[in-house]
């Protein structure tokens, strides 16, 4: 149960970092952000992290970290629908936000849900695979970002709608894996 959670992990996380990563470029690329809304964009969703994040504490006490992290990458995938298919600014702006509340919760019922998962004497070295597994992870997603971008850059901005589906593909691909898991073996 475990690898295979972990498995679904890097490719949600995979999305998530991606789109920290590439969040400024895009924005500025479909929505024409200027750097100073980007930097307003990027604290809402900071804010919208932190208020996710507790949110989906209480969520994860109510209904189980296992099902509280499909909620949080069914919120993933569809933040990243609306930013992929965004044409205004207020698009990206809900986006944004329900990113912010994607990636805070995912940290918060990520980890609870593997101290569910790994026995007491190995929680150290399962929380190492973890941390191993995102960091790895955040290197794949910008580099099919990145490839695609330059593959289709004599397209314009659609180019850059590709990276983004990308990691739409990515977080289907992650809940695959999460809807390999039987609640009942948690």
């Amino acid at each position: 149960v475990i690898f295979t959670f972990m498995i679904a992990y890097f490719f949600l996380n995979d999305a998530l970092a991606t789109t920290i990563a590439m969040m400024a470029p895009y924005a500025s690329t479909i929505v024409g952000f200027s750097a100073g809304e980007f930097i307003l964009l990027y604290l809402v969703s900071t804010v919208s992290s932190i208020i996710g994040s507790f949110i989906f504490g209480y969520i994860t006490k109510s209904v189980g970290a296992y099902r509280a992290i499909r909620y949080v990458s069914l919120l993933l995938l569809v933040a990243l629908i609306i930013g992929t298919f965004a044409v205004n600014a207020w698009m990206f702006w809900i986006a944004g936000s329900m990113f912010g509340i994607a990636l805070g919760s995912m940290w918060v019922t990520s980890r609870t849900y593997i101290v569910e998962l790994t026995p007491e004497d190995k929680r150290g070295q399962f929380f190492g695979l973890f941390a191993f597994s995102g960091k790895v992870s955040s290197i794949i997603g910008p580099f099919i970002f990145g490839t695609i971008t330059y593959l289709l850059a004599s397209h314009g901005s659609i180019a850059s709608r590709f990276g983004m589906g990308s990691l739409i593909v990515l977080t289907l691909v992650g809940l695959f894996f999460l809807n390999r898991i039987k609640p009942e073996e948690n």
